[in-house]
């Protein structure tokens, strides 16, 4: 999969996740079959449906970038896909209170550390060129 269609996808499925999360974190519980959020909950959950916004428009930016450009941007979505990972494989494993519908989640962030690790990996190979340095010549 190229490296636009990885940013653009995630995008999408960040901003749609952040939306949902912004205007009606009770309503994605809902969906899951999950326990609805108390008030400082509700704030978090808005809170970083917020940053998941933000962080589809700077994928979404970045689609189309060199991959010398977006190294950083790719380790950071590398380093938050393995975490989110973790996480939601650790509490879907020992929290009896997450809905076995919240699987999703795992796959979501399995299919993004595949993806992005290998846009990693794949950047690791592209030299990196500095303007004005004659000693690769």
């Amino acid at each position: 999969m190229s490296q636009s269609t990885v940013f653009k996808l995630s995008a999408v499925i960040m901003a749609a996740f952040g939306v949902v999360l912004v205007l009606a974190p009770n309503l994605l519980l809902k969906m899951h079959g999950a326990l609805t959020l108390n008030s400082p909950g509700n704030y978090n959950s808005m809170l970083y449906g917020s940053l998941l916004i933000a962080l589809a428009v700077i994928n979404w930016s970045y689609a189309g970038a060199g991959a010398e450009q977006v190294r950083g941007l790719v380790l950071g979505n590398l380093v938050g896909d393995v975490l989110g990972l973790v996480v939601t494989l650790y509490l879907q494993a020992t929290d009896p209170i997450v809905p076995s519908s919240a699987w999703s989640n795992v796959v979501i962030f399995a299919v993004f550390t595949v993806l992005f690790g290998r846009l990693y990996l794949r950047s690791r190979g592209v030299a990196t060129v500095v303007p004005g340095d004659t000693s690769a010549a």
